[in-house]
């Protein structure tokens, strides 16, 4: 009887452990998320200063538009009722927009430097 009491307060007490466990997990995944947001911005505001340099009207509207999305996305990681893998499905598209804003703006150097400018692209 000792001993099956023993077991279940082991068991007990390793049970409430788990949503501790749990939240720290959580903790860490949200830290990743921003991180990834951060990295968003960043590459955002490198692409905002080439567009303004070298984009046209359409490649500036994509950039809002990204930069729409990655306040919304912003405000949903401060929101303590947002859904992790919805969050981690709308970065993953900010990445293949930005990805595209890229390929576009890289497009438009190759161009210009083959019409008789320099223009260096990193």
């Amino acid at each position: 009887m000792k001993r099956t009491l023993l077991t279940l307060g082991i068991a007990a007490a390793l049970l409430s452990t788990v949503p501790a466990l749990q939240a720290r997990d959580d903790h860490w995944h949200d830290d990743d998320l921003r991180s990834d947001v951060h990295s968003l911005w960043e590459w955002y505001g490198h692409l905002h200063d080439e567009a303004n340099v070298r984009g046209g009207r359409h490649v500036r509207d994509e950039l809002d538009d990204i930069r729409r999305d990655l306040k919304r996305v912003d405000d949903e990681l401060h929101d303590r009722h947002y859904h992790g893998d919805r969050v981690r499905g709308e970065i993953d598209g900010i990445r293949d927009e930005l990805r595209h804003v890229n390929s576009e703006l890289k497009w438009h150097g190759e161009v210009h430097h083959r019409s008789g400018f320099t223009i260096e692209f990193h």
